[in-house]
Parts: C-alpha cells; sequence; structure tokens
C-alpha cells in the first residue's frame, strides 16, 4: 500500500513536471493581487517558474513571479492544514531568495510578508525607496507608499523621476489629463485607489500642473483624520 501511495506520489509530481514544460510561464506578479483562480493553475505556473530557476537561479523576474505563485496558493487555500504548509513553502522560498537575489525589490518585497513588526517594516520599506527604479511598477509601489505614509515631499520628488525617466503610459496620461483639465479651480477630486490616482499625481507633481485641485481617495473618506484635513493639503 505505502508503495502505492509513492507510486501516485511520483506520477502526479511527475505530471506537474511535464505541465509546466508545456506551458509558457506567465508574468503573473504583475496581477498585484491573487485574482480567484483554481490552485491548480498557479500550481502550473509555479513549476513553470521553477523550471526557468533551474536554468538561472538569479534571475530576479523568475523568483517574483515564482513567489508570487506561492504566495497565491497560500492565499487561495481554504483547507488550514495545507494553508500552513503552502505558507512554509513561501518562506523556503524568500530565504531562498535571500541567498540568490539579496537587496532587491523582489526580495524585500516578499520579505515584508514576514514581518509583523511596523519599525522593521518601516525599515524594509525604507531599504526599498533607495534603489533604483527601473519600471512603471517601481515608480507605482514606492508611490504608494509614500502616499499612505503621508510622505508628500518624498513623493514630490518620485513622481519628478518618474515623469523624466519616461516609464510610464502616455494613452493614460492623457486620459487624466482630460479628468482633471475640465474641473474648475480650487475643486476636490475623488479619485479611486486604482492606477489613475497616481498617474494624477504625476501631472501634479511631475509636471507641475493642477495645483490647485486636491486629489482624494475614496478610501481616505472612510478614515475621519482624513476627512477632517481636506482643503489644507494643496500642492
Amino acid at each position: 500500500m505505502r508503495r502505492f501511495i509513492y507510486l501516485l506520489y511520483f506520477l502526479i509530481i511527475l505530471g506537474q513536471v511535464a505541465t509546466a514544460q508545456n506551458t509558457k510561464p506567465l508574468e503573473i506578479s504583475l496581477m498585484g493581487y491573487p485574482i480567484s483562480l483554481e490552485i491548480s493553475w498557479y500550481q502550473t505556473q509555479k513549476e513553470a517558474w521553477k523550471i526557468e530557476l533551474k536554468k538561472d537561479k538569479r534571475n530576479e523576474k523568475a523568483w517574483d513571479n515564482y513567489a508570487y505563485a506561492c504566495f497565491a496558493i497560500w492565499q487561495t487555500e481554504e483547507d488550514s492544514s495545507k494553508k500552513q504548509e503552502f505558507r512554509k513553502e513561501l518562506s523556503t522560498c524568500i530565504k531562498k531568495m535571500k541567498k540568490f537575489i539579496p537587496d532587491t525589490r523582489t526580495y524585500y518585497r516578499y520579505f515584508l510578508l514576514q514581518n509583523t513588526d511596523s519599525q522593521q517594516q518601516e525599515r524594509i520599506h525604507q531599504q526599498i525607496l533607495s534603489l533604483k527604479r527601473t519600471c512603471e511598477r517601481d515608480f507605482l509601489d514606492d508611490i504608494r507608499y509614500c502616499y499612505e505614509m503621508h510622505q508628500i515631499e518624498k513623493m514630490k520628488e518620485i513622481a519628478y523621476e518618474w515623469y523624466k525617466s519616461g516609464l510610464f503610459s502616455s494613452d493614460l496620461l492623457s486620459y487624466c489629463y482630460n479628468e482633471l483639465v475640465g474641473l474648475e479651480r480650487n475643486s476636490v477630486l475623488v479619485s479611486e485607489p486604482t492606477l489613475s490616482i497616481f498617474y494624477h499625481h504625476l501631472l501634479q507633481y511631475g509636471l507641475g500642473l493642477f495645483a490647485d485641485i486636491e486629489i482624494i481617495s475614496s478610501v481616505d473618506l472612510m478614515k475621519p483624520e482624513q476627512a477632517s484635513g481636506f482643503g489644507r493639503s494643496r500642492v
């Protein structure tokens, strides 16, 4: 009986590897947060990215997507015992990232998942902010953090750097420009906490436009301390 179980387990693993070899690795880490898909889909992607890691253990993109797949499986699983197992798998992944891609945004981003101490989290965030920004995602992550921490001056600095880099969507920037250009002076725009709100800040802080318009996240409306400050946070 035990031999049969081992054989069955071996065949399952073999099947996953064979499927992964025929699966195109997708940049699922760009989803932002796990979409409600079957665990088997994330499992297949995890195995596909594991193959990429075998080719190059210092491939940061591969680690990012492999870790994201582990994270998505952990978040999606409902069985408590299996969930704990998947959490350990993610922890092992993060430890390996520390070995092969230390001092990278990808490592620090997932390292944050393991920390609950606020001071330690702040130190990690500061390490991330000190790293070079090489893609739109880097700028968005850093501006989002500064926005949440009310670090407006740092936000302005990053937005200006973002505009100079050219790493943004011209179409989305034009769309957000058209949203703001039609507003009256001293207006308050309540925006959903999506990509567009950071493009509004790119226009304000990166290009120096619409300084007389206040951009408020709809999430802030749920915070009394934020609502009481409306009209006092002009650029």
